[in-house]
C-alpha cells in the first residue's frame, strides 16, 4: 500500500485524532489527486470533527486545486467553528481565487476577531479596489489585532490615495500612546506610515 493509499484508508479512521492528522499529511504530499481533493472536500463539508474540517481546510489551501475553491467558500461563510472559517480564509488566499474577495467582505464583520485578522490579511493579498473600504472600517474595530491586520493590509496591497479619516480617528483614540498588537507590531506606527505614504501620493512625490 503507498502512503496516499494509506492515509486515505487512516482518514475513515474513528478516532478523530487519526483523521486529523490524515488530513494535513495529505496536504503535504502535494499531489492533486482526485482523489484526495475530493477525501479533503467531503472531510471539509461533512466531517463531524471540528480539526478535521479545519485540517482538510488547510490541506485544499496548500495543494490550490480549483474544484476546492466552492467548499472552501461556503465553509468560511457558514461553518459553525471559528478554526475552519480562519483556514478557509487562509486557503482560499493561497489559491488566489477569484470569488474570494467579494466572500471575504462579506465577513469583516464575523464574530471572532481571529478571523476578522485573516479576513484582513488575505483581502490585503488581493489588493482588489473594492476591499479598501471594508479594511478600512476595520482599522477602527475593537480588537486591536484586527486594527492592525487591517492597516498592513492597507499598507502592503494597496498603492493609491485613500481615504485617510478612519486612520486618523484611530490615532485620536489611542491619544499620542503607542499600541502594539498580540505580536507587538505597532499599530499606531503601522497607522502613521500610511498616513504618510497616500499623503506623500497624493502630493505627487512617489
Amino acid at each position: 500500500m503507498g502512503e496516499m493509499e494509506r492515509l486515505l484508508q487512516a482518514s475513515h479512521e474513528t478516532d478523530p485524532e487519526v483523521r486529523e492528522k490524515a488530513m494535513g499529511d495529505l496536504g503535504d504530499l502535494g499531489l492533486r489527486d482526485p482523489a484526495i481533493i475530493d477525501r479533503l472536500i467531503l472531510a471539509l463539508l461533512e466531517d463531524p470533527a471540528d480539526e478535521v474540517r479545519a485540517y482538510a481546510a488547510g490541506s485544499l489551501g496548500l495543494l490550490c486545486d480549483p474544484f476546492g475553491a466552492e467548499p472552501l467558500l461556503q465553509a468560511l461563510q457558514h461553518d459553525r467553528w471559528w478554526r475552519v472559517r480562519f483556514t478557509s480564509a487562509w486557503a482560499l488566499g493561497q489559491m488566489r481565487e477569484a470569488r474570494a474577495p467579494a466572500a471575504l467582505i462579506a465577513c469583516t464583520a464575523d464574530p471572532d476577531a481571529r478571523v476578522r485578522c485573516m479576513v484582513a490579511e488575505t483581502l490585503g493579498r488581493f489588493a482588489v479596489p473594492q476591499a479598501v473600504e471594508p479594511l478600512l472600517t476595520m482599522v477602527n474595530d475593537p480588537d486591536p489585532d484586527v486594527q492592525c491586520a487591517a492597516l498592513m493590509a492597507l499598507n502592503g496591497g494597496w498603492a493609491g490615495v485613500i481615504p485617510l479619516e478612519p486612520v486618523r480617528k484611530l490615532l485620536r483614540f489611542y491619544d499620542g500612546r503607542e499600541a502594539r498588537d498580540g505580536q507587538g507590531t505597532s499599530i499606531t506606527g503601522e497607522a502613521e506610515y500610511l498616513i504618510e505614504r497616500v499623503e506623500r501620493l497624493a502630493a505627487g512625490e512617489d
